[in-house]
């Protein structure tokens, strides 16, 4: 394979070669070892000020790494304590709440737990494991609180096993695409090089090598294979700085060919903050019942159970309810015994579905407006307690979904709330797709269907959201996202609300604009030095100049480009 740097080796070579020659020959005229030694200086420097651009880019995305840590509480010196993911060895006892991640392989100590492993093996049906049975690394708890013993640390699990396959795959392209660079520009360089030495034959074989020398000292690839890391590095930088944490190198390639943008609706179109509007109890024992609702929900990071935790938690003199085989069903509810008893906590359409129409009848006969979201309560198979449930739209959503519409963007919503709460949102936006009652496997379906046509960027917060994530083009995790949409996106809005995402597409544009830029003055340059070269106008002394420069105005052209059309990104 080629490599980008055959030109100028072969060009201090040369000069080192030349040197020598006229130093035998006492032509101290013609010597180039101070030319060369500056040279290598000048290149070194150079590229040292690029690597800390990537550098100081690296250190941006640490910070927001280090503020939305990934913890996993491990039992330590006899108490539970919250370590990063990097801190667990094997044999540590972890213990996971319902919809945690499990950052490294493990055995399950506890008797029996759900697991979600869609984004490991795609298996979308959620696995039952018993006491002793192995856990992938990246399984997503869909039950209670378990206990797992960790079986190798977080850098020789299959989960970065597989990312390391995937990004080792991204680096061989890239690497096939600057060999095919390379060797383009060395073809290239060798032409205009023997070009020159045949131009200048007549005048002398050391002239004639001087010339020839000069071309392979002149001539900066760098500055074209750099021109992408470099105004990508800028974007990182500036992304970060406004709390955005782009996760994967791909983000600014596959936004320029992104032109559909699919929402996810509560806790990303909505603050996710729901108000009880409609409350209908029908069983005798509240006291108990929201004891039970109050331990189950506490075993779920969804919107609204967080409400209902809230609502029900009060000081409870009495003893706690038993808790037992809590399942946590993404896109439908939660359910367990309590004090033997079955109790179920989900959606309207998913209790018809589960336990029958009762509920439906209900809603029906009290005449509960459907453009609420409706959340049903039954105990041992039969209703309990509905409750219907409004959430407001986060201001700026609206003018952000008008403008992505009107820039020609198909936007769409996928969520699990019932159709007609959708439709309401929807139909205030002409041109928006409104897609209610999805259940999480039936929004990765449609992602994937989606990103066949054309590429998508889903931007999603929870549990149900994690399929659709990973499966998008590009995935951004938006509000309060839970572990699982954290680990699975390639952005994380972090303390920025989802409105944020047009200036990200402008961030993303002016990215482009630098890079555009950077090729175009390279290749300029190479073009113009060339010329200078072969035409005597410029010796092997001041290629070793310009030849550094060249490089150093990548950085400053993307740098200058970004600040310059901070308009159109500034958050």
């Amino acid at each position: 394979m080629f490599h980008l740097d055959i030109p100028i080796t072969i060009g201090i070579l040369g000069g080192e070669l030349l040197s020598v020659y006229n130093l035998l020959n006492r032509n101290y005229a013609g010597l180039y070892f101070d030319t060369i030694g500056m040279l290598v200086f000048f290149l070194l420097a150079g590229r040292f000020v690029q690597a800390r651009s990537v550098h100081r880019a690296m250190e941006q995305c640490r910070r927001l790494m280090a503020e939305v840590p990934e913890l996993t509480e491990a039992f330590r010196e006899g108490r539970w304590v919250n370590l990063v993911s990097e801190d667990i060895v094997a044999d540590d006892l972890l213990r996971l709440h319902s919809g945690d991640v499990l950052p490294v392989d493990g055995e399950l100590v506890s008797d029996v737990s759900t697991w979600n492993m869609q984004v490991i093996s795609g298996e979308s049906k959620p696995l039952r494991l018993r006491q002793g049975e192995s856990i992938p690394a990246g399984s997503i708890n869909m039950g209670g609180l378990v206990e797992v013993k960790a079986a190798t640390t977080i850098f020789d699990g299959s989960l970065v096993k597989m990312e390391q396959a995937a990004d080792k795959e991204t680096e061989h392209q890239l690497e096939i695409q600057n060999s095919h660079l390379a060797g383009w520009f060395t073809l290239v360089t060798l032409s205009v090089a023997g070009l020159g030495v045949a131009l200048w034959w007549q005048h002398g074989l050391v002239e004639a090598f001087k010339v020839g020398l000069t071309v392979f000292v002149v001539a900066c690839p760098c500055a074209l294979a750099l021109a992408r890391p470099t105004a990508d590095a800028f974007g990182v930088i500036r992304a970060s700085e406004k709390n955005i944490w782009i996760k994967k190198d791909h983000f600014f390639r596959r936004m320029e060919t992104i032109r559909h943008i699919v929402f996810d609706k509560t806790g990303v179109l909505t603050y996710g903050e729901p108000e009880i509007v409609t409350r209908i109890d029908l069983y005798s024992d509240q006291a108990w019942l929201e004891r039970a609702i109050y331990q189950l929900e506490s075993h779920s990071d969804h919107m609204v159970a967080a409400l209902l935790t809230r609502l029900f938690n009060r000081e409870v003199t009495e003893p706690e309810n038993t808790l037992q085989d809590v399942e946590i069903l993404p896109g439908q509810g939660i359910r367990g015994r309590v004090d033997g008893r079955e109790v179920w906590v989900g959606s309207l359409d998913a209790y018809s579905e589960v336990i029958g129409p009762e509920a439906a009848e209900l809603v029906q006969k009290k005449g509960i407006s459907l453009e609420q979201n409706i959340v049903t309560v039954g105990v041992d198979g039969k209703l309990a307690l509905v409750l219907g449930l409004t959430d407001k739209v986060i201001e700026g959503v609206p003018e952000l979904l008008d403008s992505l519409l009107s820039k020609g963007y198909r936007v769409s919503i996928f969520s699990g709330d019932r159709q007609e709460v959708v439709d309401k949102i929807a139909a205030r936006h002409p041109g928006l797709t409104g897609m209610g009652n999805m259940k999480p496997q039936e929004k990765l379906s449609a992602i994937r269907e989606q990103s066949q046509a054309e590429p998508v960027l889903m931007v999603g917060d929870g549990l149900n959201d994690m399929g659709a994530l990973a499966a998008a083009d590009i995935g951004i995790a938006a509000g309060q996202a839970a572990p699982s949409a954290l680990r699975y996106a390639d952005v994380v809005f972090h303390g920025t609300r989802v409105t944020s995402i047009f200036q990200l597409i402008g961030l993303a544009k002016t990215v482009k604009k630098a890079i555009i830029s950077n090729i175009s003055v390279s290749l300029c340059y190479n073009a113009a030095s060339f010329y200078l070269a072969i035409t005597g106008v410029i010796g092997p002394l001041v290629a070793a100049i310009l030849m550094p420069l060249s490089s150093l105005s990548v950085i400053g052209i993307s740098a200058w480009k970004i600040r310059r059309n901070r308009k159109t990104w500034e958050f």
